[in-house]
């Protein structure tokens, strides 16, 4: 499939630039490369992360030798047409500087989520949890969803010890800004490269959902990485290439559960853009959706696998989105497949192409008028759904509003992204998005074609309809992976272009633009910045499993505290139905019977014979919850658990004190 360039026997023979040879090349090629090739051998590392997790073998003796095996074995597997020369060097030493930074900025600052109140709680204790078990279960709980983020910071822990594991996600965030930096550099060159990276690296969502483990940061991270290895190999024509950046998009189906979406727009606009692109040997280019999709298919179905055995439940839950899922899937690999046998005479080849630009310009009419359409709402549309919602509830009476629980604020969806990131990245970067499917419709630069189907799909239906409950900063989460730095990548595209156009205005305009789009992340972020989500609540934890010392424990109407127990203090511990001597002593008999402690709110509704003792408390500090704005100030909580030591007969009596 690769097709080299012959270079003519006469043409005149050119000096090569000094630091092109010798030892100074080698130095500035390697330097160059250094964010693509470290961030492929982390692709790899994530693959055998998986493995491990899936099969219920995650051992660091099999995980940590079988990594060293396979990136050895992959490093040659490395994308042809790299980026080259000074500026390209110095470029990715500012990015990789700029994201080591980011990281130690926010390293003091990490959440503490081991109470679960949602999905990063989840994440966290099943981190822990595969720090020396081989499954990601805890208990009777299986985390929703899939569990890369997990495994990625038990690993983290393995190597730098338990508190570690908090820190895991955020070094994934600092991939997640190397990721982009490296498609930047490829659309717009390494300095304005630079622009999307700092505005993403200083918002607020990026700094929330990489402090706690979220899955969106992963998600990013192997989407940018997919698209940049996608457009080497689109350059060259290497079938290598093609599915190395399949295994890439793969990735994003690791780590989320419609990680295959931005999969499946690359895959239609790939045979779309085989049909345009110029060139004799242009129809071989339809076999690169079809490489893409193979190479992704080992990442595909380990996602998959991974929700089958670890989250069935929740697959259950999310039936009918899964089933629409998987029809856009078959729809887009019957497309793939049958994309190289469509037969195209040779004498047609134009006419098609010409048909096939209008098509593509049409549809992105269509989807200009979309988005134009779903940006008027907020001015007559109240979006409602099936579910009344009690965090929207609770919401709404605390900000004095109406209270409609079945409120999904959807209409409202461009507003959020304006909140955090302006509505400059909003308008342009949209409307650059729309530019790079016509423009990609033409036979110059077919390779913006397939990139705007990678973000224009999840763009239209986060974006009319996100599916999360709409609290800030919580909603962000649908936004983050993919939408938010597509339209911060197509601003700084349009930036770059205008900065050629002219010898003042452009430049000027350019520069207004670049400043503004990464000096409006900046007005949001407040005192939240050095705030831990649910800080505190280790440390109150630890105290509680000092208190427990060892003994099995009951849990009663302490919310979803069974887990936290089971993970962080390492000891049998059920939950129950209610505090009746019955119920208490079939639980402590169901935990074998031995010393048993009840953790509990109050009295529990137990019966306790003497004085029910004085609870324990502590304080944990979170961001603000809100529906009208970005959370702008922590709230203080205050978790009151009372310990008792339940008798045989189910009656509790104070808990002794430690000797």
């Amino acid at each position: 499939m690769t097709s080299d360039v012959d270079t003519p026997h006469d043409a005149p023979e050119i000096e090569q630039p000094a630091w092109s040879r010798g030892p100074a090349a080698v130095v500035v090629d390697a330097l160059a490369n250094a964010p693509e090739r470290l961030l492929v051998l982390f692709l790899w590392f994530c693959y055998v992360t998986a493995v491990g997790y899936v099969t219920g073998q995650f051992r660091p003796l099999l995980v940590v030798p079988a990594t060293a095996v396979v990136l050895v074995a992959t490093w040659r597997f490395f994308p042809g047409n790299r980026t080259r020369g000074p500026g390209a060097a110095v470029g990715s030493a500012l990015a990789l500087v700029i994201a080591g930074t980011w990281f130690l900025l926010n390293l003091p600052y990490i959440a503490e989520r081991v109470q679960i109140t949602r999905d990063p709680d989840l994440y966290t204790l099943a981190a822990l949890r595969l720090l020396d078990h081989p499954e990601t279960s805890i208990g009777r709980l299986h985390p929703q969803g899939n569990h890369l983020v997990s495994g990625v910071s038990a690993v983290v822990g393995w190597v730098f010890g338990e508190t570690a594991v908090f820190w895991g996600n955020l070094a994934c965030g600092a991939a997640a800004l190397v990721a982009l930096y490296v498609l930047a550099r490829r659309l717009v060159g390494p300095w304005w490269g630079l622009v999307p990276m700092v505005a993403l690296a200083v918002s607020m969502p990026m700094l929330e959902f990489s402090r706690a483990l979220y899955s969106e940061p992963l998600a990013m991270t192997f989407t940018f990485l997919g698209a940049t290895l996608l457009l080497s190999a689109w350059a060259r024509d290497s079938s290598g290439g093609y599915a190395l950046a399949g295994a890439a998009f793969g990735g994003v189906a690791l780590a989320r559960v419609d990680g295959v979406l931005p999969l499946l727009g690359v895959l239609v606009g790939l045979t779309v853009a085989a049909f345009v692109h110029p060139g004799r040997d242009a129809s071989r280019r339809r076999w690169a959706a079809p490489l893409v999709l193979l190479g992704s298919l080992p990442g595909v179905l380990l996602g998959l696998a991974d929700l089958y055995f670890h989250s069935g439940t929740y697959m259950t839950d999310l039936a009918g989105q899964f089933l629409a899922l998987l029809a856009g899937f078959v729809v887009a690999t019957v497309v793939t497949v049958a994309g190289p046998f469509i037969p195209v005479p040779a004498h047609r080849l134009a006419g098609t192409a010409r048909v096939v630009t209008g098509l593509v310009t049409a549809g992105g009419a269509l989807a200009a008028v979309a988005l134009l359409a779903l940006f008027s709402r907020p001015w007559w549309y109240v979006s409602h759904g099936a579910l009344d919602n009690p965090v929207v509830q609770h919401l709404q009476q605390a900000a004095g509003d109406p209270v409609d629980g079945t409120r999904l604020y959807s209409e409202q969806s461009f507003t959020w992204i304006s909140w955090y990131y302006g509505w400059p990245v909003v308008v342009v970067g949209l409307a650059g998005l729309i530019t790079w499917l016509v423009v990609g419709g033409r036979r110059q630069r077919t390779e913006l074609l397939w990139l705007a189907a990678l973000f224009l799909p999840s763009a239209l239906l986060y974006l009319a309809s996100p599916r999360i409950t709409p609290d800030q900063i919580w909603a962000m989460r649908r936004f983050l992976p993919v939408v938010v730095p597509g339209a911060l990548l197509a601003t700084a595209w349009v930036g770059r272009a205008l900065s050629s156009r002219g010898r003042f205005v452009g430049p000027v305009v350019a520069a207004v633009l670049a400043v503004s789009v990464m000096a409006w992340p900046l007005t949001t972020v407040n005192e939240l910045w050095t705030v831990k989500e649910k800080g505190g609540a280790l440390r109150g934890t630890e105290e509680v499993c000092r208190r427990l010392d060892g003994r099995a424990a009951i849990v009663l109407g302490v919310g979803l505290y069974v887990p936290t127990v089971l993970t962080l203090c390492d000891v049998p511990a059920v939950g129950a139905p209610d505090g009746s001597p019955e119920a208490l002593a079939e639980a402590r008999d169901q935990l074998g019977g031995g010393p048993t402690v009840l953790l509990t709110r109050g009295d529990g509704g137990a019966e306790w014979i003497g004085r029910v003792p004085q609870p324990f408390r502590y304080r944990q500090t979170v961001w603000e919850y809100s529906l009208d704005g970005p959370p702008d100030a922590p709230v203080n909580q205050e978790v009151a658990i009372t310990f008792g030591l339940v008798r045989p007969d189910g009656r509790v009596v104070a808990l002794p004190p430690l000797g």
